[in-house]
């Protein structure tokens, strides 16, 4: 336990969800911990947990600093940091005890610069394990294969170790949710060695007022533009990996053409201005769509009729989705999953 490991937890009503995480931060196996909480102007009593603490546990600092988003945070948090390894937890989640000590354990077998493990994820009380089958080492190329894939190497910082100096240059995106889409690639891309570990070691919790379980236009709009400038930065240095990149962004346009097609006076009062270039690049590439084979036919429907940007047009998106949602065939589920 020589290297200090920064972690990183943005906090913002979570109040009672707060200790347990906490809890399973301080008492990890692996202590040479630097636990850096970053009250971001959250109304409850979080910032006053955090202090509380803090007073206990000299490992911790605490950051209060006024409401500025997840991204900000996790910034504030980066800045703030002197461990020479990075991780990150969400205030309502927790981890197992030995998560820290897996995953440094993971870099050092395998001499990585990230260490990536599975995860638990709960919803309504059922918990479903996500991992790999066995423990492997990727070359940066196939690792990124995988995060693109987005299945069981997800976009999550949440479950991941990277070594401190992959940040160089690399922020999360001020003001945006989903944010791990634009970041994640990244990282991936300037590792030389990715160990992806095949054992679950943190309890995502799903609940019904977070921000990725909205469905909202808001939601969609990020998703949509952080897969549409992944897409644009990738697809010329990696074009073995056109159709997966492409993939990704024919479904989150198809999402966002769905919540705009409910939310239509939304959409082009507040957002169809930024999104031209996404737009003209939804247009430009949207024969190569149909040749797709890792995206369903209602998806591509609704992507051709999104373009079309007519009343009609958005009625027959939602009534391909209700049909897809129903027959459980909008997203192929042994191929590409949905972005969440």
């Amino acid at each position: 336990m020589t290297c200090l490991i920064s972690v990183i937890v943005p906090v913002y009503k979570t109040e009672p969800y707060l200790a347990k995480c906490l809890d399973s931060i301080v008492n990890q196996t692996y202590a040479n911990l630097e636990i850096i909480l970053i009250d971001d102007g959250s109304p409850d009593r979080c910032g006053n947990i955090c202090d509380q603490y803090a007073a206990r546990d000299t490992r911790i600092k605490v950051i209060h600093q006024q409401n500025e988003g997840l991204s900000a945070a996790r910034n504030a948090g980066l800045k703030t940091s002197s461990g020479q390894y990075i991780g990150f937890v969400d205030s309502d989640d927790w981890i197992d005890a030995d998560m820290f000590e897996t995953l440094y354990g993971g870099i050092l077998q395998y001499e990585a610069q990230i260490a990536t493990c599975g995860y638990f994820y709960t919803e309504r009380h059922k918990e479903t394990e996500i991992k790999e089958q066995v423990s492997a080492v990727y070359n940066r190329d196939d690792a990124l294969h995988l995060l693109l894939m987005d299945q069981t190497v997800t976009n999550h910082v949440w479950n991941k170790l990277f070594k401190k100096e992959l940040f160089e240059g690399v922020l999360f995106p001020y003001g945006r949710t989903f944010e791990d889409i634009a970041t994640t690639y990244k990282l991936f891309e300037k590792a030389s060695k990715i160990a992806v570990l095949n054992s679950g070691k943190y309890h995502q919790i799903q609940r019904d007022d977070s921000i990725s379980c909205s469905r909202n236009i808001h939601k969609e709009v990020d998703i949509c533009l952080s897969t549409y400038e992944r897409c644009v930065d990738l697809i010329g240095r990696y074009p073995e990996e056109r159709e997966l990149l492409l993939a990704g962004f024919y479904l989150a346009f198809a999402n966002l053409g769905y919540a705009a097609a409910r939310q239509r006076k939304d959409y082009f009062i507040t957002y169809k201005n930024r999104l031209q270039a996404i737009s003209d690049f939804a247009a430009k590439n949207r024969r190569e769509l149909w040749k797709c084979r890792l995206v369903g036919r209602a998806c591509k429907l609704s992507y051709t009729l999104f373009l079309r940007e007519t009343r009609l047009a958005s009625a027959g998106i939602r009534f391909f989705f209700f049909i897809s949602r129903i027959r459980e065939t909008w997203f192929p589920p042994s191929k590409l999953q949905s972005i969440k």
